[in-house]
């Protein structure tokens, strides 16, 4: 079910993205701003609020993208 967010006289559907998503899209907000882009057009470019992306840095900034490893297992393990 999308819930509807209405933002200056036009209706937007809410859309939760995956952690995934969120560090993937703070990627591009990083490498827009190194190239010299200001904080409010990198994250229009992305399609957040500004306030979606300063919640999400907070919450994600220290993360990589590469989040989701498999643990290492020992050597006795490998072979089962």
């Amino acid at each position: 079910m999308l819930e509807t967010l209405v933002l200056k006289g036009v209706e937007m559907p809410r859309k939760r993205h995956s952690p995934e998503q969120i560090l993937h899209k703070l990627r591009e907000v990083e490498v827009a701003l190194s190239q010299g882009e200001t904080v409010a057009r990198a994250v229009r470019q992305i399609a957040v609020a500004e306030q979606t992306y300063y919640r999400w840095r907070n919450e994600y900034g220290g993360l990589s993208i590469d989040l989701p490893q498999k643990p290492d297992l020992p050597p006795s393990n490998v072979s089962i």
